[in-house]
């Protein structure tokens, strides 16, 4: 927690494979080509949007953390490694925003806690089935509805 507000210059680095900016004040994320860099969690800043570029210039990010900001646009592409993902608590954020998940075909874990605005999971049933652990808004948490196995880890929470 080091209340930053822009990004040091260290971020030119291209070996970086862990980048944590948690609890900062960033509302911008304006990053250089990071090509081997693999977790990056800029949760709790004060983020609007996520680069449009992200895929390209991070295409070996596999964890991706961004809780707990002011994300109110579309995401963008991300990169297709993509494991983990956290868009929890973007208050602003609607299905129409999350489309491009649908595009990840290895993402195994994902939290979407938090978001009020989704009418519909973002995720395509193949997406669902094959994850590990999905972390829905109570109101579109479907295990009430039909019945699941005992080794499906389908959460929710709030």
């Amino acid at each position: 927690n080091l209340q930053l507000t822009t990004l040091p210059s260290v971020f030119s680095a291209s070996s970086l494979i862990h980048v944590d900016l948690s609890f900062n004040r960033i509302t911008t994320l304006e990053l250089p080509s990071l090509p081997n860099l693999q977790h990056l969690d800029v949760g709790h800043n004060q983020l609007l949007q996520l680069p449009f570029n992200l895929k390209a210039i991070t295409p070996k990010l596999v964890v991706l953390l961004v809780s707990s900001n002011h994300i109110s646009t579309a995401i963008p592409e991300l990169p297709e490694a993509l494991a983990q993902l956290d868009l929890s608590y973007n208050a602003n954020l609607s299905s129409d925003h999350l489309k491009p998940l649908a595009d990840l075909t290895v993402l195994k874990i994902v939290n979407l806690s938090g978001l009020h605005n989704l009418d519909r999971s973002p995720l395509t049933v193949h997406q669902s089935e094959a994850m590990q652990v999905v972390v829905l808004p109570r109101h579109l948490d479907t295990r009430h509805s039909r019945e699941r196995s005992e080794r499906d880890l389908l959460c929710t929470q709030e």
